[in-house]
This record gives C-alpha cells, structure tokens and sequence, in this order.
C-alpha cells in the first residue's frame, strides 16, 4: 500500500508548469493506479492534473479500505491442504 501524499508534495514542491504536473504524476504511478489516470492526458491542460488527482484519491485514496480487503483475502485463505507451495502463496500475500 503506498501513501499518496508524498507524491503530491513533491509534484507541488518542485513548482512545475501545470503542462508538466500530469507527466511528472504518471512517472510516479504505477500498475492500475498509472491506468487509472493515463486518460487524462486527453483533458484540457488546466484539468490534466487535478483530475488525475481526483480519480487517485478515490480509487486509491482511503487505505482502510485496502486494508480492510487485504484482511478479508487473507481470513479467507483456505489452509486446509498444506503443502510447500500453498505455504509459500499464504507467505507471499502476508
């Protein structure tokens, strides 16, 4: 789970043009996050980088939430054959 508000601040912080903030807000992005904002790019200049800034905090933006799914995921792992591989997959998602 990563924090948005580090990426904002340094986006903010380092004072680019408005043009600029969208491309600098993608660099940064990654997997669905990074699909979750690229259609921005087809917006007005002046809206590119507060839309995208609006689609990241709601999709991404409230981590109870993805905490509260990851929980879920793990509780309903079912551990009733364990072998080395079902182990290693129950690791990895912890």
């Amino acid at each position: 789970m990563v924090s948005l508000l580090p990426i904002s601040v340094k986006i903010l912080k380092a004072r680019w043009p408005m043009i600029h903030r969208l491309t600098r807000l993608l660099a940064q992005c990654v997997g669905k996050a990074r699909d979750a904002i690229k259609s921005c790019v087809n917006l007005p200049v002046g809206q590119r980088y507060n839309a995208a800034w609006k689609t990241l905090l709601k999709n991404f933006g409230q981590p109870h939430m993805v905490a509260g799914a990851h929980m879920r995921k793990l509780k309903e792992y079912n551990l009733k054959r364990v072998d080395a591989t079902d182990l290693m997959d129950f690791a990895r998602r912890l």
